[in-house]
């Protein structure tokens, strides 16, 4: 009798022990639901802002842009490994910069070429899907690749001093396609290291712009145009926090 209750002993202390273990194993699983928080930092290269008109072209040179901004998104992964994400991925305010403007009056002759001060807003939202390529079997790291949709508004208002230029109010609104390959790290109990490089495939948009100048004509005061870019020369970098919920 003593015998079996010994065995008993053993039976239920090895058992503990071993659900004691699972549980350790299970815990140090990467989290199925993350919230991200990114900090971005983005280069791009965009053809110029054209008000086109009759008797004249009025332009806004949108300079090489390198900038920074920051996003919020949430991700979740299924037990295969594929995961999707849904969120804010960018937003970028900046003022205080220059930029040049002039009007081109024919071929050879432009007038009033000059610096001018402007303030400039994007906002780049995210939905990705994608799965794992490889995780550390501790959940200390893991790779993943995704496509990603990103509809993006980036508006810039030029501010004239004087009544020599134009005060410009313009929209663009549009959407890329990224490939999205992204590698996280345990920093952490449940936080992790997220570095990210959206790749830009295809990019569509559409330019909304408009003056108050009287001088114009209701062409120039208000047009809209579109533009369609493969590969985009857009450069992006995204370091992030995400937390396991």
């Amino acid at each position: 009798m003593k015998s079996l209750n010994s065995l008993l002993i053993c039976l239920l202390a090895s058992s503990f022990l071993f659900a004691q273990d699972m549980v350790e194993v299970d815990t140090t699983k990467m989290p199925n639901n993350f919230i991200k928080i990114f900090k971005n930092f983005r280069y791009e290269s965009l053809p110029d802002l054209v008000f086109d008109g009759p008797e004249f072209n009025y332009f806004v040179e949108r300079q090489d842009l390198f900038g920074s901004g920051v996003g919020i998104a949430f991700s979740h992964s299924n037990d295969n490994g594929n995961f999707w994400e849904i969120g804010l991925a960018e937003m970028m305010f900046s003022g205080s910069n220059e930029t040049t403007t002039y009007i081109e009056v024919d071929t050879l002759l432009y007038q009033n070429y000059r610096q001018q001060s402007y303030a400039r807003r994007d906002f780049f939202g995210h939905i990705a899907y994608g799965f794992t390529l490889g995780e550390g079997e501790t959940g200390k790291w893991r790779m993943t690749a995704a496509a990603a949709l990103m509809p993006f508004l980036q508006s810039i208002d030029v501010l004239s001093e004087d009544d020599e230029s134009l005060n410009v109010s313009a929209n663009i609104v549009g959407v890329s396609i990224a490939a999205y390959p992204a590698v996280q790290f345990k920093i952490f109990k449940k936080g992790y290291l997220d570095i990210s490089l959206p790749i830009r495939i295809f990019r569509a948009a559409s330019f909304t712009g408009d003056s108050g100048n009287p001088f114009l004509n209701l062409r120039e005061v208000q047009q809209s145009t579109a533009d369609i870019d493969f590969v985009p020369s857009i450069y992006e970098l995204r370091l992030g926090l995400s937390i396991g919920l």
